[in-house]
């Protein structure tokens, strides 16, 4: 058994990789295939893309993974059953809101079109991928992914290779293509066939909504209001700046999501460490453990804005070329929030282990209202710079919020334990 999970660790990883990796080197690539224009038009799609995947992982895919390991068999098929014809049900809704986005902020229609139809595919996909780590079938949802991502870049280097010239929607249903065949693949091999079960009723389509809804609510609502604290950022640049600032932020950002591998890694990995410290060492034993990372987290962050001040102008000029190198000036400011922020993985794994999580909703409550506030009167003023500062507070706010109310809550718990 443990060499099972070792395995299986070991594999999740592997895909973590992976797929950070791919959309990393994807970004580069399609700033390279497109212009600075259309690439902050991407940038703007990926957002609307990241947004909208969250809240669907919050309210399906997740509760889906949590209450579908005590289901099993035949009513783990029903549950993801389930999933899928509330996909498809939500579907309309997405599609308004995206319109919506659309005509505010993209050049035409066909964009518009573009990104739907790769965030139907994405989704898909990731619903099967999620029934896949829900059965333990974690070398299926790799080879998914590799099918996925790795097509997705495989194209893209290909066009770079013979010179193709592509537009941005062009690019997005080159994704969405595969996407929908890595669902496909992962669908069929995970043995949910058509002609082995029926699908659910409408009565139990109903109830499983309501059950994620019960799971999930807090959590969608803290995805909401975190999207409002920085995620927005790249929407309040196009809104009050320049469309060029979009672009130069969004490469900026895909430098910085090196990171995602360690925020995964800290998200997945340290609500498990700190509650089994919590209930095996006792709360002093969980309360140094967590003092001594967050002073470990903090020196890391000053050295890598360090590096980013010393190398920025290197790693620009290699990763994007000499149409992105403003990027290379902002670098090392936009990495304090992000880099700041890795606290708040700390506290939340803190959180989840003393049973305090509704903090989460209030601190991203309270990072968005700054962000509202701010942008505004910071963009037009400072310009790019301004923006980056909008969204360091967008970082900085919730973790300060979180960070305080988590020392409040250990001093309440220390005054249980001791009383």
């Amino acid at each position: 058994m443990l060499s099972r999970w070792r395995s299986d660790a070991l594999w999740a990883l592997s895909d973590q990789v992976l797929v950070s990796a791919c959309t990393f080197l994807t970004t580069l690539l399609v700033a390279r295939l497109v212009s600075v224009e259309a690439f902050s038009v991407f940038g703007l799609s990926v957002t609307v893309t990241l947004f909208v995947s969250a809240m669907y992982r919050s309210y399906l895919t997740q509760p889906m993974s949590v209450l579908g390991v005590s289901d099993g068999g035949d009513a783990l098929t029903q549950r993801f059953r389930a999933v899928v014809v509330l996909h498809l049900l939500l579907w309309p809704l997405v599609c308004v809101g995206v319109a919506a986005l659309g005509w505010r902020y993209f050049p035409d229609q066909g964009l518009t079109l573009a990104v739907l139809g790769y965030l139907l595919a994405y989704l898909l996909q990731e619903a099967v991928r999620r029934l896949c780590f829900t059965t333990s079938s974690i070398r299926l949802a790799w080879l998914m992914d590799m099918v996925a991502y790795g097509g997705y870049l495989g194209s893209l280097l290909a066009m770079v290779w013979w010179d193709v010239t592509m537009s941005v929607q062009g690019i997005l249903w080159v994704g969405a293509a595969w996407f929908l065949i890595s669902c496909a693949i992962g669908w069929q091999a995970s043995g949910d066939t058509g002609s082995s079960h029926q699908w659910p009723t409408w009565s139990a389509v109903r109830a499983i909504a309501r059950e994620h809804w019960d799971h999930s609510k807090w959590v969608c609502g803290s995805q909401v209001f975190l999207f409002g604290s920085f995620m927005l950022v790249p929407f309040q640049i196009a809104e009050f700046g320049s469309v060029l600032w979009v672009a130069h932020y969004n490469a900026a950002n895909s430098i910085l999501n090196v990171l995602n591998i360690l925020r995964q890694t800290m998200g997945n990995y340290l609500p498990i460490v700190a509650t089994r410290i919590y209930h095996e060492r006792g709360f002093e034993a969980f309360r140094q453990a967590l003092n001594r990372l967050s002073v470990a987290v903090l020196l890391a962050s000053a050295c890598m804005v360090l590096i980013l001040v010393v190398f920025g102008e290197f790693l620009v000029s290699i990763l994007y070329g000499a149409r992105y190198m403003p990027v290379a000036e902002i670098l090392p400011m936009a990495a304090i929030g992000p880099l700041v922020a890795m606290l708040s993985f700390v506290t939340q794994a803190g959180g989840l282990a003393l049973g305090r999580t509704e903090q989460i909703f209030h601190a991203y409550l309270a990072g968005t209202i700054c962000s509202v506030v701010l942008a505004p009167l910071l963009i037009p003023r400072f310009g790019l710079s301004g923006a980056i500062w909008v969204a360091n507070v967008g970082y900085i706010v919730p973790t300060a919020w979180h960070w305080v109310m988590f020392r409040r809550d250990c001093r309440e718990v220390a005054s249980l334990k001791g009383a």
